[in-house]
């Protein structure tokens, strides 16, 4: 039997649905990170999502360092709003990962490499952000939302 028999039949069928192992995909977003090594565009440390919003449910985050000389990491943390300001440590130059929602991370994610994270995420206010020392306070971090 052909393939795309079954979905013609199951679409002529009222009330007939899917085994429940099929299912939709989780949301998939695609993190970039970037420093002055990256290329003669790039002026500073920079963290980009896209897309910035997502449903709430399985998000499949696929980050990539496009750095050229510098390791970074991509944790997920959760916040109550935007603009909360997250404990940081002066000392080591790093977010405080035990007194933060760290929902999950990429560690060390040598130069030109990618890494991948599933999460399931409620709706709700995230930050995405790179601990290495100094890289989160140099502007390596960006917004990201899961709606209801």
């Amino acid at each position: 039997m052909k393939s795309w028999i079954i979905p013609a039949f199951v679409a002529a069928v009222p009330g007939l649905a899917l085994a429940p192992s099929v299912r939709a995909a989780g949301s998939s977003v695609e993190v970039v990170m970037q420093d002055p090594s990256t290329g003669s565009e790039i002026h500073k440390m920079q963290m980009l999502a896209n897309p910035p919003t997502v449903p709430a449910g399985e998000v499949i985050f696929h980050a990539t360092n496009e750095s050229k000389t510098l390791v970074h990491e991509m944790l997920v943390v959760k916040v109550k709003r935007f603009g909360e300001k997250l404990p940081y440590d002066a000392k080591t130059s790093e977010v405080i990962e035990r007194r933060v929602r760290d929902l999950g991370e990429i560690s060390d994610l040598k130069p030109g490499t990618s890494g991948a994270l599933t999460l399931r995420l409620k709706a709700g206010f995230y930050v995405l952000l790179c601990n290495q020392p100094g890289h989160y306070k140099q502007g390596m971090w960006t917004r990201f939302t899961v709606s209801p």
